[in-house]
């Protein structure tokens, strides 16, 4: 598992080079750079938190996991709507506030943790040989419960746009695929406590591969003949 965490890290580290360096100054680039330096982090943090016992170390890489996790996830609704729904995009207060719930949930995990308020998390416990965040309710629930209800705008873009244009479904169909396979994934670790290393990885890998379809193998943030060139 360790050797293929770090091959997964070492190819999301290539494609999000490649795309910054073909396609620097088009915005979708821009945003899938950040997203997969979001998903770099998740990838390699489980694996980081595996090689201490310090509390204090593992307290710090879990909220930046934490936080990671949700800047993916706006990154990802981000990529999607400049691509598919570009016309969000002539006004950016349309942006703005559908990215203002996703700024302010990231805002309060990151200062929960830091601050230590105990509105989410209480310090880190030992669940089944694995360090995690002891949870503090209603709080954690309700936190839990509206990241899961974020991920229906991407599906929604995904589902709408592979329906309108044709010319796009295997890449959408990719994309809707892998993001539908990472949240039952989640679920399945939630339910069944598989250890966080394990578990990201295996989230992690169809949505990699499906994130490097996209760029590979079409158009969509990276032009076929700059993507080729050289």
């Amino acid at each position: 598992m360790l050797f293929t965490t770090l091959l997964v890290s070492m190819l999301e580290t290539a494609i999000a080079t490649f795309v910054a360096s073909r396609a620097r100054t088009a915005r979708a680039a821009q945003l899938f750079v950040g997203l997969m330096l979001a998903l770099i982090l998740l990838t390699i943090i489980p694996l980081l938190r595996m090689s201490t016992t310090n509390t204090t170390v593992i307290y710090a890489l879990t909220t930046v996991s934490r936080v990671a996790l949700g800047s993916f996830d706006l990154l990802l609704l981000l990529v999607l709507s400049d691509l598919f729904i570009p016309q969000w995009w002539n006004n950016r207060r349309v942006v703005g506030w559908i990215s203002l719930p996703y700024v302010l949930a990231i805002a309060l995990i990151a200062s929960d943790a830091i601050g230590q308020f105990g509105l989410l998390v209480n310090g880190i416990i030992v669940r089944d040989n694995d360090y995690t965040f002891q949870s503090v309710q209603p709080g954690a629930g309700l936190m839990l419960s509206l990241f899961a209800v974020s991920w229906l705008p991407h599906i929604a873009i995904l589902v709408y746009t592979f329906l309108r244009v044709p010319a796009n479904r295997r890449a959408i169909g990719v994309l809707l695929m892998a993001l539908v396979f990472m949240m039952a994934l989640g679920v399945m670790e939630a339910v069944l406590n598989i250890s966080s290393l394990v578990g990201s990885t295996v989230r992690i890998v169809p949505l990699m591969a499906a994130l490097g379809y996209v760029v590979v193998f079409t158009q969509l943030i990276v032009p076929l003949q700059t993507a080729f060139e050289r």
